[in-house]
């Protein structure tokens, strides 16, 4: 009995392992997308099957899968590299992201002035790959570029990146983020609108335990939550003295005795 056990988890064993080499194989050769369902779509440029294999995207009709008929398209189009197939993809933004990810994967931005419509998009998914802001100086859109600098600053994290941006409320945002990322509270002062800025001033406060920038916010409501914050993460009492009302205060000290 016990070698007939030791026998079956061998083969197991075994067949797992010749799944993984096939699998590696198929990735690293094949070009080959596989989808949580088991389902392989495959192909190398050239296959003269491509008629084939869009016959088996089309199979994929559901969308709770990840292997949606648009996404098996954008797979296809992946592995055959060729940016064309993703014209047939349905859905915009899948259409989108579909030329996006064959002009990062080709190093080529031309790709994306083939799709026309969602070309700032495009280009704006290019640059946060690339992390290359001089690519969102080439977005028509407004919006979007402004959009296309901000997610950049996580990556890059250099504050001229923001004076890019042309709309107020988001290079508000991109300051803030900026702060919080680099940790230079200076940009906090660059911020326009009251409410996000005393939130930068906050984060900023209670993420280095610093009561003292409490003292930059304006509003009372943010100030008191601010010295709260870190009066409780130092569990020092007489930083609860400097919220605004008795109330307050207490109930400050009291969370203190409770922590």
């Amino acid at each position: 009995m016990t070698n007939n056990i030791e026998n079956m988890l061998k083969i197991i064993i075994g067949l797992m392992l010749l799944f993984i080499v096939i699998f590696t194989y198929s990735l690293i050769f094949g070009k080959s997308c596989i989808c949580p369902d088991g389902s392989v779509v495959s192909g190398t440029t050239g296959d003269p099957n491509l008629d084939n294999y869009l016959s088996l995207c089309e199979k994929f009709s559901g969308t709770t899968s990840y292997c949606t008929r648009d996404n098996c398209i954008t797979c296809l189009a992946q592995s055959r590299n060729d940016f064309t197939l993703c014209k047939q993809v349905r859905d915009t933004y899948q259409r989108t992201e579909c030329y996006a990810l064959l002009a990062i994967m080709n190093d080529d931005l031309s790709i994306c002035d083939d799709v026309k419509a969602s070309r700032d998009r495009c280009l704006s998914r290019y640059a946060s790959q690339m992390q290359d802001p001089s690519i969102c100086e080439r977005i028509n859109n407004i919006g979007e570029r402004d959009d296309c600098y901000s997610s950049l600053i996580y990556y890059i994290q250099n504050i001229s990146i923001c004076e890019s941006i042309r709309r107020i409320s988001t290079k508000d945002s991109c300051y803030s983020s900026y702060a919080s990322y680099s940790h230079d509270i200076l940009a906090c002062e660059k911020i326009l609108n009251v409410n996000t800025r005393d939130y930068c001033y906050s984060n900023y406060a209670t993420s280095n335990y610093d009561a003292e920038w409490c003292d930059m916010i304006k509003t009372v409501r943010v100030k008191d939550d601010c010295y709260r914050s870190i009066a409780i993460s130092l569990h020092d009492s007489e930083i609860c003295e400097r919220i605004s009302t008795t109330a307050k205060v207490e109930d400050c000290k009291s969370d203190l005795l409770n922590t």
